[in-house]
């Protein structure tokens, strides 16, 4: 029978990178069922297996992008069952500058629907493309105007009401697959509940709110409930350490928290 689904392409980091946007789209494919559209992927921007290492991730991105860019104008030059495309940038300089490239080339030659999911958000670029005017000028035109955006906070959605061409905003949230999930069912009222935060451990990804917030717990009677497990690497040298020496000066015994590096 011959399969006649429009296709929605995807285009973000490859499926095998660490992070929320290839976990969610991994939990996407494998539960996405439509009886009119079908998602393909398209890899875009550095490769997993070059995550450690920084110099030669940064000497190999352009050749990576340049390659990523021809396969994705061959695929909407030849496939015509291409109809949407969802990009997944962060409001950060860089992967503002890599997918709005694609984004033109969409605008100028195909007219391809476009899908924007804004997964990352800066305030300090935010404010730029506020407050300078050709930055203002591009970001309107090639990420909001005649385009749907997704964002993951009510505050994004109010932040871009400020740009006269956002107009499609929706608010969803990040996601995991509910079958990853293990129940410990022999588990007592006794035993402390183990908060897992797993992420890059930077001031962006609400670290250092999670400190604060176990401070907190630790000046009522709740503190002595929890464990929290602090698993990732640290962005800047030396950012661990002083979280760790945090606790340690607000009387925090370490029995209560951990950091289990990378």
């Amino acid at each position: 029978m011959k399969d006649n689904k429009k296709i929605v392409l995807v285009i973000s980091n490859e499926l095998k990178h660490e992070g929320g946007v290839s976990n969610f789209y991994n939990t996407l494919f494998k539960n996405f069922s439509s009886k009119y559209f079908k998602l393909k992927h398209l890899k875009i921007g550095s490769r997993q297996y070059f995550f450690n290492k920084v110099i030669i991730k940064r000497l190999f991105y352009i050749f990576f992008y340049l390659f990523d860019l021809l396969k994705y104008i061959f695929k909407l030059t030849f496939d015509k069952k291409i109809k949407i495309l969802q990009f997944n940038p962060s409001l950060i300089p860089l992967p503002l500058l890599r997918d709005g490239i694609f984004i033109i080339f969409n605008k100028l030659f195909f007219k391809k629907r476009t899908i924007i999911f804004f997964r990352g958000w800066k305030m300090p670029t935010l404010n730029k493309l506020i407050e300078n005017k050709f930055y203002n000028y591009f970001f309107q035109k090639v990420f909001l105007s005649n385009n749907t955006i997704i964002v993951l906070a009510e505050k994004f959605k109010l932040d871009l009401g400020s740009f006269r061409h956002a107009k499609d905003i929706h608010v969803t949230t990040t996601t995991i697959d509910k079958n990853d999930i293990i129940y410990n069912y022999e588990k007592s009222q006794k035993d402390k509940l183990n908060v897992l935060f797993l992420s890059r451990i930077q001031d962006l990804k609400g670290i250092d709110e999670l400190i604060e917030a176990i401070i907190l717990l630790h000046k009522s009677s709740l503190g002595k409930d929890f464990i929290f497990t602090i698993a990732g690497h640290e962005y800047v040298k030396g950012h661990i350490k002083y979280l760790k020496n945090k606790l340690i000066m607000n009387n925090i015994d370490q029995s209560y928290f951990k950091f289990t590096g990378r």
